[in-house]
């Protein structure tokens, strides 16, 4: 059960992370194409937005997996390396608040 619960924060973290750089590349892609910055503007600030929400839902899962399980919540500290407290994914300098 404990094992479980793990693994599931961890396949949420990943889902969040690759949701959050498929919309990044996403948006790249427009700024190309389109001319409507505040548009973009939007999106980006949408992106942000799913990027906090995913730090906050990830650090009340793992709360709560520590107080099923003591000490499995602290190994699971490596998957939320894709948020840093800068609002951006962890070692990506374009995408920054």
């Amino acid at each position: 059960m404990k094992s479980e619960i793990g693994q599931s924060i961890r396949e949420v973290s990943e889902a969040m992370e690759k949701l959050i750089l498929v919309l990044e590349r996403h948006i790249e892609s427009l700024e190309t194409s389109e001319a409507n910055t505040e548009k973009l503007q939007h999106l980006t600030k949408g992106i942000h937005a799913i990027r906090d929400s995913a730090g906050i839902y990830l650090s009340w899962a793992k709360h709560y997996a520590k107080l099923v399980s003591e000490g499995e919540a602290e190994s699971l500290e490596d998957h939320e390396s894709f948020l840093d407290e800068g609002g951006g994914i962890a070692g990506d300098p374009l995408f920054r608040p």
